[in-house]
């Protein structure tokens, strides 16, 4: 069982970060609250060009990070075709981004396939767990915000 399926249900870490996989109800709404437009069908069907800018909006609103903040490869003026690379540099810079995020919401095994091949049930998963840490943060800067009065 390679790592992709197997934490699937398990984070790596010993179940450090466990979440429950939130219903499709809850995600849609949670999502609307977040106020990221997502279908039923962009969970059920997802494709790359559907689910990048949901990760974006995550970076956006957990990390502060904009796509036009994702930081650029100066090097890629020195190869001799740089426009043939610039997308494939592009992905994987925004991966790397994406993939700190994941990691702090419990998802250690996120990678380059949950951007360009999602799955469903993955895609489920993987926003179950971003909710999740949305959940938490906010319970906790509540009750910050309750000491400070």
């Amino acid at each position: 069982m390679d790592s992709y399926t197997r934490s699937t249900s398990q984070p790596k870490n010993g179940g450090c970060y466990s979440f429950p996989s939130l219903k499709v109800s809850e995600i849609l709404q949670c999502m609307s609250d977040l106020q990221i437009p997502f279908t039923e069908a962009d969970l059920m069907q997802p494709t790359m060009q559907r689910v990048v800018p949901i990760y974006e909006a995550f970076l956006e609103i957990f990390v502060g990070v904009g796509r036009e903040s994702q930081p650029s490869f100066a090097a890629l003026e020195i190869l001799e075709f740089p426009d043939l690379h610039q997308e494939a540099i592009s992905i994987l810079g925004f991966q790397r981004q994406l993939r700190k995020l994941m990691c702090g919401v419990g998802m250690e095994d996120f990678g380059i396939r949950d951007i360009v091949r999602p799955e469903s049930p993955r895609l489920r998963r993987i926003i179950s767990a971003v909710i999740n840490f949305a959940k938490f943060r906010e319970e906790r800067s509540t009750k910050m915000g309750e000491f400070g009065r």
